[in-house]
């Protein structure tokens, strides 16, 4: 255990604020609380600023003193002006590994810092971003012979917001994006070439559809800028015709996965069956990489 020698420091506590600049710059807000604080069931793995921002403050339904701390370019003024809300959803105080000392007393004290979750909602497009994890500082002074408790991180969250990719209230505004490649699978000489037809309008069908989706990207090789690259595999198992429909069976996996996403459709035309086969696929293995996707270290945007 280590102990951190700190001086105590007398501190005086204030009353209520209402002329404060807080509660002066959250008048213009205020009639817009509720939508502002509202957060879209609809999210991307993905964290960026549109336009200008408000910070608030779920729990006491307030504005954030970080709001107030943000660049001037930035601070929305008006909820007119607001393109992206950044709503701290929680916080908590967590105890340090240090014990600290205080210099005039020698008496031993904890410490303890705070950590807020934070929220990020791209109001044009309806959606919450990738939610932020923000640690305050450690504290180094307090009352005398009481635990150390260090500030919300307010200046943190100002400072990480800045620092986001900005874009414009009227661009498209990144996407997250996994890199996507189709492929065929592998055949051995034993198999038979019966399905190869259905197998070639399936895998295009599958990739007509990734190419269509704004979460994926479709390129020929790796960019080998440190995100994961997929490779999906669409097959078909089975192909039973009737005089007039099919029962087809697909599925589709994840290159270098043991997991297998399938369906089976019944009494279709052909056509119709194949498109509907495509259509399930691209949307479990889209669910599958969306999972991956929201654990990984590195999120792409574009």
């Amino acid at each position: 255990m280590r102990v951190v020698v700190v001086a105590a420091v007398a501190f005086a506590c204030g009353g209520k604020d209402e002329g404060s600049p807080r509660v002066a710059a959250e008048q213009p807000f205020a009639p817009k609380l509720g939508e502002l604080l509202a957060v879209p069931a609809a999210t991307v793995n993905c964290t960026y600023v549109r336009g200008k921002v408000v910070v608030l403050d779920a729990p006491t339904r307030q504005l954030d003193v970080a709001h107030l701390l943000l660049p001037d370019d930035l601070r929305a003024s008006t909820p007119d002006e607001v393109g992206t809300v950044a709503i701290v959803r929680s916080c908590k105080r967590t105890k340090l590994d240090e014990m600290f000392q205080d210099r005039t007393s020698g008496r031993i004290v904890r410490g303890f810092y705070q950590s807020c979750n934070v929220t990020l909602v791209d109001k044009k497009r309806g959606v919450a971003l990738t939610p932020l994890e923000v640690n305050g500082s450690t504290p180094l002074s307090g009352p005398p012979d009481k635990d150390l408790e260090g500030e919300r991180p307010q200046r943190e969250l100002a400072d990480r917001i800045a620092a986001m990719t900005r874009v414009t209230m009227d661009a498209a505004g990144p996407s997250p994006v996994a890199y996507v490649q189709v492929a065929a699978p592998r055949r051995d000489i034993t198999h038979s070439r019966k399905l190869d037809a259905q197998q070639a309008q399936l895998q295009e069908r599958v990739a007509k559809l990734v190419g269509e989706r704004p979460d994926f990207e479709v390129v020929p090789s790796h960019p080998n800028d440190g995100a994961t690259m997929y490779v999906i595999v669409p097959d078909v198992i089975e192909w039973k015709k009737t005089k007039t429909t099919v029962t087809c069976h697909a599925t589709a996996r994840i290159e270098g996965s043991l997991d297998v996403d399938e369906v089976k459709l019944d009494n279709l035309p052909a056509d119709e069956c194949l498109q509907k086969a495509a259509v399930a696929l691209v949307d479990k293995v889209a669910t599958r990489i969306g999972a991956q996707n929201a654990h990984a270290s590195t999120v792409k945007c574009r």
